[in-house]
């Protein structure tokens, strides 16, 4: 029996390959960046051959499968599922054509000067719809600046969009001119920290009302207001005699 080689564009080796059954086109290798569109071009070969048979459909993709997309589907070409064969390896090629996407999107994408909603929707465009929002948002929120991710990792629970209207705002705040004088530099830098942890309140809306609260009710109990009275009765007694030998 004679193995199959991998199927290589634009040899022989490759439209070999497809005669075999029955496909008289060269069969293009099998495209990483756009495995759906792939598989649609491979599927009209085969209903132009009017090949049907789930079986028949899995073997002509294992024999022109690469080495590595062989290695990455060790498991399914050991053993072939039972059922529908073609399909769960279609599906299976196609979840690992996207989770090359993802680790590019790590490697390579950065937010460079682009807002981050606007970044974020970059991210999406290039990872298409079957990305995960979690695994989406882990890779957006790596690439902001420090200070916005260590804002926006205190809402955990937050939509993604909204926390990227909200790393816009941030992000518009911390776009100041430069600023010659250190202490003038000082004082932006102390008067854009407040700005962020107000924004980053008013968002998560937080409330200390019951802070105060606490507090109040502190301050009017009459027993501690006594307390505090007469602690500083004494404490002013006794300074009283050092203030005179001075």
């Amino acid at each position: 029996m004679t193995e199959d080689k991998p199927a290589v564009p634009g040899t022989s080796n490759e439209s070999s390959a497809g005669l075999s059954y029955g496909i008289s086109r060269p069969v293009p290798q099998f495209w990483y960046d756009k495995p759906q569109l792939w598989f649609a071009m491979i599927e009209a070969y085969f209903n132009r051959s009017r090949i049907k048979i789930e079986e028949t459909k899995y073997e002509f993709i294992l024999s022109i499968l690469d080495d590595k997309l062989a290695h990455e589907v060790e498991d399914i070409i050991i053993n072939p599922p039972e059922l529908d064969p073609y399909t769960k390896l279609k599906t299976e090629l196609i979840r690992l054509s996207q989770d090359q996407k993802i680790k590019r999107l790590i490697q390579q994408e950065e937010l460079g000067d682009r807002k981050p909603s606007q970044f974020l929707r970059h991210l999406r465009s290039l990872a298409g719809p079957l990305l995960d929002d979690n695994i989406l948002r882990s890779i957006w929120l790596q690439r902001l600046p420090t200070h916005t991710q260590q804002i926006l990792k205190a809402h955990p629970t937050m939509r993604i969009d909204d926390l990227a209207a909200i790393a816009d705002s941030i992000s518009e705040v911390t776009l100041t001119p430069v600023i010659a004088s250190t202490t003038d530099h000082d004082n932006a830098l102390t008067k854009l920290i407040k700005q962020v942890k107000d924004l980053s309140k008013k968002v998560a809306n937080l409330t200390v009302g019951n802070k105060y609260q606490h507090n109040s009710r502190y301050n009017t109990n009459p027993a501690r207001s006594r307390a505090r009275s007469s602690s500083r009765r004494r404490s002013f007694s006794r300074s009283r005699p050092f203030h005179k030998m001075c």
